[in-house]
């Protein structure tokens, strides 16, 4: 303990701490093997919960006053800390649905793009493929100079397929100097009864938090007269000791 400690906690707080401390220490054997053992736990126990109580009383007979002055100076703090995060939230959000809907848009323009340049590439494609069948009946016709200009024109049209690209994506939003980000992947339970089929199935059942604060209130309002599939309920009596 420093000296601003000790300075903190007054003469008489400190000689229960370490009188409180030293009886604590001085008990190293817990051993219960017939009756006057039993009665003297018992005993030791009371004393152990007199102690804790009069160790909380003069805690918070220290920190309270402490207490107090810091909830004060917190609540100097706490409007514009408030306000301030519920701004960068809001800013967060507002940035984050921008973001989105503008890499929506870039993937919607780029697809668009994609089915475009594949329609004009089919065709040009079906062009080819109808030049050729005419430069086929052409030759068969004895007119191989208009064959030669068919196959020529059919030639063109596959070039031009072969070089027909989608335009690039709009540009994303632009960079801003000291702000990144990172990925966040976050679970969201859309059919619950899916879920805990799959927990059931797989194993998984740690997935499932079971309200076990909810279920003992129905254990001591009925007192295990209830029955619920799964659940065994059970008296397990507290001991309690009075001064």
């Amino acid at each position: 303990m420093t000296n601003d400690n000790q300075q903190l906690i007054p003469v008489e707080s400190r000689d229960l701490i370490r009188q409180s401390m030293e009886w604590c220490t001085s008990i190293t054997e817990i051993r219960i093997g017939d009756e006057q053992e039993y009665v003297k736990a018992c005993e030791t126990t009371r004393k152990v919960q007199g102690l804790l109580r009069d160790i909380d009383e003069d805690r918070r007979k220290n920190v309270d006053p402490i207490n107090a002055t810091l909830k004060e100076i917190h609540a100097q703090y706490r409007p514009v800390v408030d306000a301030l995060e519920n701004l960068k939230t809001h800013l967060r959000i507002s940035t984050s649905n921008y973001e989105r809907d503008q890499e929506r848009k870039r993937q919607e323009a780029q697809r668009a793009a994609d089915e475009k340049a594949k329609k004009d590439r089919d065709d040009l494609a079906r062009l080819a493929a109808k030049e050729n069948k005419k430069a086929e009946k052409a030759e068969a016709a004895g007119n191989l100079t208009g064959a030669e200009d068919h196959r020529d024109q059919a030639k063109t049209f596959s070039q031009l397929a072969t070089s027909v690209e989608a335009p690039p994506p709009p540009p994303p939003p632009p960079r801003i100097e000291g702000k990144t980000t990172r990925d966040k992947w976050e679970a969201r339970v859309i059919d619950p009864r899916s879920f805990i089929k799959w927990c059931l199935t797989e194993d998984k059942l740690h997935f499932l938090d079971i309200d076990i604060s909810a279920l003992n209130k129905i254990a001591g309002a009925t007192k295990g007269r209830d029955k619920i599939p799964g659940v065994l309920f059970e008296n397990n009596p507290v001991p309690v000791y009075r001064r």
